[in-house]
């Protein structure tokens, strides 16, 4: 038996909007096999989506209209199915082309059956493979009554709508890479949180009833800050269910800090507040989540919004007007200037780039950084109230950076692989979009 050659001018193929996770059944045995080992391998079946550009959908019409693979042959191609399992592979049943996708092109969907070990994976230039979930939430803007999660597992392209528990003003959100947790600034139940792949919300109840802003998972622990309270700014909870107050330092005149924005790195929490208090502080520090110190940020007169780490060693902050700083610690802090006297309300890092977007100001609102010390100005797809960007990391390396908007508009969504280029998208609804957060593939 020969198999046929899937082109490398198409994409790979990415799991399928909430398919189960197949699990690894990889042959250990290098090489390709002989027919009759082949024919008894089997590795099982994965449901999987291809998104092809304008310019790709003839050639696969092409290739796919080939009468042996038409019919259910064997072909060979240079990837791994987004499961992990590498091998030939064939169409069980015929693909369908379900849904258009603005700007992009097709998502076709398929299911494709695989045995044996086939070519070693390569990667096919300016596609990308599995791609980590994205989440957005909402604020309770526009009348939304529920509408206030949606979710996209091709790196922010298109995205589903999911419902919440109730309509309130929910702020922040993070996932563990099992649990996604959002918190909100009102009601009674802050906390609402959901199995990833699920899209069913579970409400929770926050350790105080104060404004949740912002929220991180690391060192096995979710950690919340608020940007009121006196003393308690910050609740942690080990499962996203059960939360625990903790003491927050204030100044030396009694004043608390409103914390808008956490990371983590370094071993260190590392939080940030929109006012600097009468001491020159609004940074945060703290080792576990639980014991918290005050920091000058060295920002002049102006608060933080956002913090980044970069994963090795920089840390990131800003916010209000041009206002910058970067630490190699946590701890201490230099400022630095971004590039436009602008409200710069969410940063993240990723492909080497810290990536800054603005919610209002004037001219450009994405800002890109090697370090946190020099930054360029880039222009946004859209004059939009950009309010959250992360960095949605691919299987195969790279990924894409996903930013979201508050001004209600339905194409509130851009997406940039290099945080320089940007390509504005369909929101699932039109909303006030205020967060978004990457899902880590566990």
């Amino acid at each position: 038996m020969t198999a046929l050659v899937y082109p490398d001018s198409l994409p790979c193929p990415q799991r399928a909007p909430f398919a189960r996770r197949e699990s690894r059944a990889r042959s250990s045995i290098p090489g390709l096999r002989r027919t009759r080992t082949l024919w008894r391998d089997r590795g099982g079946s994965e449901q999987v989506q291809f998104l092809l550009t304008f310019e790709q959908v003839q050639t696969w019409l092409d290739w796919f209209e080939n009468d042996q693979v038409q019919g259910g042959a064997w072909f060979a191609a240079t990837w791994r199915l987004p499961s992990g399992r590498d091998g030939v592979y064939r169409f069980i049943d015929a693909p369908s082309y379900p849904e258009f996708i603005p700007i992009v092109g097709w998502r076709v969907t398929a299911t494709l059956e695989v045995r044996g070990r086939g070519m070693a994976p390569q990667s096919h230039v300016g596609v990308i493979a599995t791609l980590e979930g994205v989440v957005a939430i909402a604020d309770a803007g526009l009348g939304l009554d529920h509408e206030q999660i949606m979710h996209s597992a091709d790196g922010g392209a298109t995205w589903a709508q999911n419902t919440t528990p109730v309509g309130q003003i929910w702020q922040a959100i993070v996932s563990s890479g099992t649990l996604r947790v959002a918190v909100s600034t009102n009601g009674t139940y802050q906390v609402m949180t959901s199995p990833v792949g699920s899209t069913v919300w579970t409400l929770r109840l926050p350790a105080t009833t104060l404004q949740w802003q912002g929220i991180t998972f690391a060192a096995g622990l979710f950690v919340a800050v608020a940007g009121t309270g006196s003393g308690n700014r910050v609740m942690t909870s080990p499962d996203g269910i059960t939360w625990t107050a903790r003491t927050t330092p204030v100044s030396s005149m009694g004043q608390n800090p409103t914390l808008q924005g956490i990371t983590h790195g370094l071993g260190l929490f590392v939080a940030v507040s929109s006012i600097v208090d009468f001491d020159g502080k609004c940074v945060m520090t703290s080792p576990d989540g639980i014991t918290w110190t005050l920091r000058s940020g060295a920002q002049g007169s102006n608060g933080f919004y956002a913090v980044a780490f970069n994963g090795t060693d920089k840390f990131v902050a800003v916010g209000i007007a041009n206002n910058c700083s970067y630490s190699s610690n946590g701890t201490s802090w230099t400022a630095a200037t971004t590039p436009a006297n602008n409200e710069w309300r969410s940063v993240a890092f990723g492909a080497g780039l810290f990536v800054a977007v603005a919610r209002a100001g004037t001219g450009t609102r994405v800002a890109t950084s090697p370090d946190g010390i020099t930054w360029t100005a880039r222009t946004a797809a859209a004059a939009r109230q950009w309010s959250g960007v992360t960095f949605v990391e691919s299987s195969e390396g790279g990924g894409y950076f996903v930013a979201v908007a508050s001004d209600g508009a339905i194409d509130s969504v851009m997406t940039s692989p290099d945080g320089i280029t940007w390509t504005l998208h369909n929101a699932a609804t039109a909303a006030n979009w205020v967060a978004v957060c990457n899902e880590p593939q566990s």
